[in-house]
């Protein structure tokens, strides 16, 4: 596959296909052995803009969200740059690759490592943020991949690890608590159970992990039996988001979003209140110079019994493990 002349970079073994293109850092398909259908069917151009833009499953650093008037004057960008820049391959295999990209706009670096199993349907991703600058300053890192049809539909069953949450309520705007996950309240004011939204839940909704060592999201499809996951160490990123994005009274993209940001806000606004919100550091800070290191496990796999939902999904040195909720089933996916 290509755009625009960029090739994209395909990591495959028996069990899954990866695409991940030069053109913007994203993965941009994923498929598992057998299927056509690509959980992360994402894909937004921003008008004049050769390179692709918001689309699969891309990031979002040094910043989540929208930037300030000031940023904007400067020509800094929405979720940052990184997602539009030309990545440079350093490295690649049948199951490894290793890319980089610099912003010149923000003076940051990404360094990545993605690594898929060899027999499996897990892969590894570690990316290293630099501060390319000689000053101390605030940054966030979001994992952004957001699914769409046919994978997303009325019946796709969406389970994370969230505690407390808020809704995102606009640019300058602090959030408003929410409940707990899957039980929140959107603009309405209406009840919503954000494991299958819909259209009237619309926004941006946000959810710590609280005191649990690791956080997970997943997103299952009960017509093609295919489960998409992620597992992450909490500590690298406390925080989960969900984007529900609808168009013509239908559900079209929703973000399964996780990162170090606490607020979809500038930084102005985070500074404006000592970079806090309900206890919980709204950024992280990096040292002129210095290396920030995050990863996450994702996968995709399909299932052989249909499954109500996910109750959890945790990790160790050898294994991703699948908890289905209501079984006693536990499915065991090797990470080597």
């Amino acid at each position: 596959m290509s755009y625009n002349g960029y090739e994209d970079i395909i990591l495959r073994n028996e069990q899954l296909t990866i695409a991940v293109s030069p053109s913007g850092g994203a993965i941009v398909n994923l498929q598992h052995r057998g299927t056509a259908t690509n959980p992360l069917n994402f894909y937004y151009k921003e008008p004049g803009l050769q390179r692709r833009s918001f689309c699969g499953h891309f990031i979002c650093t040094p910043r989540w969200g929208d930037v300030s008037p000031a940023e904007q004057e400067k020509g800094l960008v929405k979720h940052g740059d990184f997602r539009s820049l030309e990545w440079q391959i350093e490295t690649q295999s049948a199951t490894m690759l290793t890319m980089q990209a610099y912003s010149e706009a923000e003076q940051w670096m990404v360094k990545r490592t993605m690594r898929l199993a060899a027999q499996s349907s897990v892969f590894y991703v570690q990316e290293k943020l630099i501060n390319c600058s000689s000053a101390t300053r605030a940054y966030n890192l979001v994992q952004h991949p957001t699914i769409a049809a046919p994978f997303l539909h009325a019946t796709t069953r969406v389970d994370c690890n969230g505690a407390a949450g808020w809704r995102d309520n606009g640019i300058g705007n602090l959030p408003s608590r929410a409940g707990a996950w899957p039980a929140v309240i959107n603009q309405q004011g209406h009840d919503v159970d954000m494991r299958m939204a819909t259209p009237a839940d619309g926004g941006v909704y946000s959810f710590a992990t609280g005191d649990a060592e690791t956080g997970w999201l997943s997103a299952y499809d009960p017509h093609s039996s295919l489960l998409l996951g992620y597992v992450w160490p909490a500590q690298d990123y406390p925080f989960i988001h969900h984007w529900i994005h609808a168009e013509d009274d239908q559900v079209i993209y929703r973000g399964l979003e996780f990162g170090t940001a606490a607020m979809h806000q500038p930084f102005s606004v985070q500074a404006d209140n000592e970079f806090c919100w309900q206890q919980q550091p709204t950024c992280r800070f990096l040292n002129g110079g210095a290396t920030a290191t995050f990863q996450y496990y994702g996968l995709l796999t399909h299932l052989d019994n249909a499954i109500a939902g996910i109750k959890q999904l945790n990790y160790d040195q050898q294994s991703v493990y699948v908890h289905p909720e209501g079984e006693e089933i536990i499915y065991s996916l090797p990470i080597h």
